[in-house]
């Protein structure tokens, strides 16, 4: 039997902890597959292809479903790919999400609130059945429980001290670089895209025939699919981004809320904020200027075909906010660092 769980990289200690528990109390007659877990996927393996692969093969899959994960488009390929084979997805909910208010279409399967009383007895429960087991594991379901909600209890940002707020605007910071490295690489592929589909155009207009209309439509249609998947992606990272910085902003908030700093490690912990605001600022703007240009750049592209337009049109828009996201929280950011900067001052 083999249970897959569908997860982002940043839950990943919570998919080992189901991982183990599920493995162990089973006494190894059920498989749980976790992508992030070391050697689930051998090196050297094509990553999509061991993904299909486990996603067929599975019995169950669980997904790890909150805030984060359920705006990046995995989470609905892996739920929607097991619909597909009907095999049971149960949605395990957590921080912002719960049963009441999970999207569809993940609102149309099963779904656990992760906080709920009884959780992991139930959880094990489905499993039984699902797996056709005839007993349910008799393990310490009280001491599994507790595992969970420590995993996911730091996720809970009123409950953070002076540090751990720190802490954890560094990792939010984390987070949004790794977005902006996406759109830099994302945008590459776009540029290239756009070269391409330029000087295959040129090369029609060099050599008219007959079918030259027809070669552009296709041409458009191809790269309107490619301007699709971008805007896809750049909706859910702008998305993602949004979240951060208001959780960024919170942090901010209760950081710059002291009227002095009681410890070293305190001051430590500052001095690294501002070497990250530093780092983010440019690394923003560097993002805004390139979101820019290939804003523009898509703004003035021939509209050859009405799907090419459409989708142009809807990338632009799309671009557009992330640039507008982005020019805001530089001076935010920037706002913040000079009164790190004036904070530290008083205490060199």
């Amino acid at each position: 039997m083999k249970i897959f769980i569908s997860h982002i990289n940043e839950d990943k200690e919570l998919a080992t902890k189901f991982k183990n528990w599920i493995e162990e109390s089973f006494l190894g007659h059920v498989e749980v597959f976790a992508s992030s877990y070391p050697n689930d996927i051998k090196l050297g393996n094509k990553w999509l292809e061991e993904i299909e692969k486990n996603i067929f093969g599975s019995n169950i899959i669980l997904i790890l479903a909150n805030e984060i994960s359920l705006i990046r488009p995995w989470i609905y390929f892996e739920a929607g790919a097991g619909w597909g084979q009907k095999i049971p997805v149960i949605s395990i909910c957590f921080g912002e999400i719960n049963k009441n208010n999970i999207p569809s279409p993940l609102s149309f399967f099963q779904s656990a609130d992760l906080k709920e009383e009884n959780f992991s007895k139930n959880l094990f429960k489905a499993i039984t059945l699902h797996c056709n087991f005839k007993n349910q594991p008799n393990i310490d379901y009280k001491k599994m429980d507790e595992e969970l909600l420590e995993l996911i209890s730091v996720k809970d940002i009123s409950e953070l001290g002076y540090v751990d707020h720190i802490i954890d605007m560094t990792e939010n910071y984390k987070k949004m670089s790794e977005i902006f490295i996406w759109f830099t690489e994302e945008m590459r592929k776009m540029q290239l895209e756009t070269e391409f589909l330029t000087s295959e155009i040129n090369q029609v207009k060099l050599n008219p025939n007959a079918f030259d209309a027809k070669r552009i439509q296709t041409l458009s249609r191809k790269y309107s699919i490619v301007i699709k998947n971008f805007t896809f992606g750049l909706s859910n990272s702008n998305n993602e981004y949004s979240l951060l910085i208001e959780r960024t902003n919170e942090n901010i908030d209760f950081i710059l809320s002291y009227d002095r700093l009681g410890t070293n490690e305190e001051k430590v912990e500052l001095k690294k904020i501002k070497s990250i605001f530093e780092l983010v600022i440019n690394q923003a703007a560097e993002t805004k200027s390139s979101n820019d240009n290939l804003s523009d750049i898509m703004a003035h592209l021939p509209k050859f075909e009405r799907h090419m337009k459409k989708e142009t049109s809807y990338c632009v828009q799309e671009l557009n906010k992330f640039s507008e996201n982005i020019k805001q929280n530089i001076f935010s950011f920037n706002t913040s660092k000079n009164k790190v900067e004036s904070i530290l001052k008083e205490y060199e």
